[in-house]
């Protein structure tokens, strides 16, 4: 079985990026119909990561990882030193199953060593644009924001498209070009000679603060013109569809919001939709990411399946001192892949309420 220790325990000569430290999070939740469909679930969430609470912070730390370290493509990167693995780049699955871990890290691999220094930017969910942006994208911008063009980074390829395009993008939005890129191949093992880690920017459920305001601080990209109310229907994803979508726009636009989807867009009209929204309307999923960009006492309206909820979202607008609605609604799950991924209705007088709360 291989040994599982932590990012920091591996890398050599650490510095500290962000000093740990406490903040009290809000309590930001205005209103949800969760208990009309599952009370006790409904209480678990109030009374769980939905109230207020202190937050402890970890440090985030810069440092070397030792040559030889090997970054296995299959199963989003795992990160092997000698016998132990990083628990940072195990999948949440398979961090469950010892067996599957194993099995995982014993399968062979063609080998490609990286002679280039560079800094890592691989972990588990990378092909998520949750994960890239809300826990990924936020090293490179503390990096950059530290220590400016010192690194060239090692990032996860993906085939051509909206994604590689989007990843390109928001990379070059904090001074990061196409050639100080070095792609990972998913079908290799990656074995580095002078690669430097950094250890998580998210602690405790919730982001570092410092981390947020690094991604805050770029230069306003784009020109484009925001909306103060932005709703994000998730129509340019097969996933988590909204049966009444036509109802529920009408009663959107009826108050007054602007309907758009994020995917394929510029990155940097992605960042502006979000830094001008005051209220966002969104089916919970990637898309709310960009709520990392949002202004302060941001106020958001979720929906989603009843049963599904993710306090990823909810710390971001705890983070912001803003208020978080959730409307949920019966879902059109048939027994096939994820309850959560099927169709499902939202109730128009739960959205009309919710809305009515801001």
């Amino acid at each position: 079985m291989a040994a599982r220790t932590h990012l920091r325990d591996i890398l050599l000569d650490r510095q500290t990026l962000l000093p740990a430290q406490e903040a009290t999070l809000p309590t930001s939740l205005a209103y949800s119909n969760e208990a009309e469909f599952d009370a006790r679930w409904a209480m678990e969430l109030a009374n769980g990561p939905y109230r207020e609470r202190v937050a402890r912070f970890a440090a985030v730390e810069i440092g070397r990882l030792p040559a030889g370290t090997v970054l296995r493509g299959e199963h989003h990167f795992l990160m092997r030193w000698n016998d132990a693995v990083a628990i940072e780049s195990v999948p949440h699955g398979l961090l469950a199953d010892s067996d599957m871990l194993d099995q995982a890290l014993a399968r062979d691999l063609p080998v490609d060593d990286i002679e280039q220094e560079c800094l890592i930017l691989a972990r588990y969910g990378h092909g998520t644009w949750g994960h890239w942006l809300g826990e990924i994208l936020p090293i490179a911008a503390l990096v950059e924001e530290r220590i400016p063009g010192r690194f060239r980074y090692a990032v996860p390829q993906h085939a051509a498209g909206p994604y590689t395009e989007a990843m390109i993008q928001s990379l070059a939005t904090y001074g990061i070009g196409t050639d100080s890129i070095i792609w990972l191949r998913q079908d290799r093992a990656h074995r580095l000679r002078q690669a430097w880690g950094v250890t998580p920017v998210w602690s405790d459920h919730a982001p570092h603060p410092g981390a947020l305001q690094a991604l805050r601080a770029m230069p306003r990209p784009g020109v484009s013109q925001g909306h103060t109310r932005l709703a994000l229907l998730r129509q340019d994803w097969t996933t988590r569809a909204v049966a009444n979508a036509e109802q529920v726009e009408q009663v959107l636009r009826s108050e007054g919001f602007h309907i758009a989807d994020m995917a394929g867009r510029p990155f940097a009209d992605q960042v502006n939709a979000f830094r001008t929204a005051e209220i966002v309307f969104s089916v919970l999923g990637s898309g709310l990411t960009g709520l990392v960009y949002s202004p302060d006492l941001v106020q958001v309206v979720a929906a989603s399946p009843s049963g599904f909820s993710d306090r990823f979202f909810y710390a971001l607008v705890q983070s912001r001192g803003g208020r978080w609605a959730e409307v949920k609604g019966p879902t059109q799950w048939a027994g096939e892949g994820m309850m959560r991924d099927a169709p499902f209705e939202i109730p128009l007088p739960a959205l009309r309420t919710a809305l009515a709360h801001f």
